[in-house]
């Protein structure tokens, strides 16, 4: 009985074996006919059969169409569907892979800088073409504002997708992120389409974020004909946004230096770089004041840039401009204020640094001068309490030599 049941097991799956046998090709497992769905559009059908078409160029426009119009023919032929021929499978099988990645376009989007996520955006470009363009035009909708800001800057890296972006500008969006690109690739494509981007925010915008950014893009446009507007926001409120400052300071025109004052006297450090950037040495002379109480700036480099622009303008008066600083209470700028006086006023001021040192221990003493040689030294260099004297004098000996005073003599 158990022998007969076993036999009979063993015909039924060689009969089975027999009916999966494919007729043309001994050896291979036959798959089963799948049938397309009979509502399919006609232009997907013919398409689909391009796949197997003799002629290359057929095949490549069928993949190339099938990838743009995958809205009509996804999740609708049925998984297991494939052509016939061994290649119209292989092209199928690429088609539903770039679609695909097509698909999780906003997750490549997303991410940060990155080699290879920017490695895959550009196959992904080459390979799909205007599908490409139609899921970024999807992805400026996108709830995340890193998408939609990337897929912007994406468009505007080829010529139809510049075309795209103009057409579709989203000139209403809230996000800074996405208008700071939009800005950005509007300067790319077409500099009067970027002018007017920027004049209409700048007159129309009244959140601060936002009227930041179209500050910078004013700036970073360098357009004069943005002027009128970047003016009109500035006298159009008491308190004026301080990138509006910077954009009127970097055109460094005489009938805005009422902003450049305001840029001189901010408490901001990269608003006072600013405004000495654009401030050159030309026009020192105009803002004195304000040059003037930089040399007091808790910042070093301030202090050395203000220096220099009034060196160039007003050399003579300059010693006397820093005779105050001697008085200060702050030891980084009275020791600024000792060495750009002893080397701007000589021998002529030594008597105002003795006495200014006298307010000093020996121990907070930052400076030695050599009075009995007639000599100024003012270099900081350790007290002498710390190092001995011998290798003070060494510095000074060095330092002498370097700013051209030859050597001193040893006492």
């Amino acid at each position: 009985m158990l022998r007969a049941s076993r036999s009979l097991r063993i015909l039924l799956l060689e009969g089975f074996l027999l009916l999966c046998l494919a007729p043309g090709l001994p050896g291979q497992v036959a798959r089963l006919p799948v049938e397309l769905p009979a509502d399919l559009e006609p232009t997907v059908v013919r398409l689909l059969s391009d796949l197997d078409s003799p002629d290359w160029r057929r095949r490549e426009r069928a993949t190339s169409r099938l990838i743009e119009l995958s809205p009509l023919w996804r999740s609708r032929i049925p998984v297991g569907w494939s052509p016939p021929s061994a290649e119209g499978e292989w092209r199928w099988q690429r088609v539903n892979r770039l679609v695909a990645q097509l698909t999780a376009l906003p997750e490549l989007l997303r991410g940060g800088p990155d080699a290879t996520r920017e490695g895959r955006l550009l196959h992904l470009r080459r390979e799909t073409g205007a599908a490409f363009l139609d899921a970024l035009e999807v992805c400026l909708k996108h709830p995340d504002t890193r998408v939609r800001g990337r897929a912007v800057s994406e468009l505007a890296e080829t010529r139809s997708g510049a075309a795209r972006l103009r057409a579709r500008a989203p000139r209403d969006d809230r996000s800074a992120r996405v208008r700071e690109g939009l800005f950005d690739a509007a300067r790319r494509i077409d500099r009067d389409w970027a002018l007017e981007l920027v004049v209409d925010a700048l007159r129309e915008e009244e959140s601060s974020a936002l009227l930041a950014v179209a500050a910078r893009a004013a700036r970073g446009l360098g357009d004069p004909r943005v002027l009128p507007s970047l003016r009109a926001r500035f006298r159009g409120c008491e308190d004026p946004h301080p990138e509006i400052l910077l954009a009127l300071a970097a055109f460094a025109r005489p009938e805005d230096s009422a902003a450049l004052d305001l840029l001189l006297g901010s408490a901001e450090y990269r608003q006072v770089s600013s405004g000495l950037d654009a401030l050159g040495n030309s026009r020192v002379r105009e803002h004195l004041p304000a040059v003037l109480e930089l040399l007091g700036s808790e910042h070093w480099d301030i202090r050395v840039r203000a220096l220099r622009r009034l060196e160039e303008a007003i050399p003579e008066r300059l010693p006397y401009e820093l005779l105050p600083l001697l008085e200060h209470e702050d030891i980084s700028i009275y020791s600024f204020a000792v060495e750009s006086l002893s080397r701007i006023g000589g021998e002529d001021f030594l008597g105002d640094i003795d006495a200014s040192l006298r307010r000093w221990s020996l121990a907070e003493r930052p400076f030695l001068i050599s009075v009995e040689e007639g000599r100024v030294h003012p270099r900081p260099v350790p007290a002498l309490g710390s190092w001995g004297a011998e290798p003070v004098r060494a510095i000074l000996r060095l330092r002498g030599e370097r700013a051209g005073e030859g050597r001193p003599e040893r006492p």
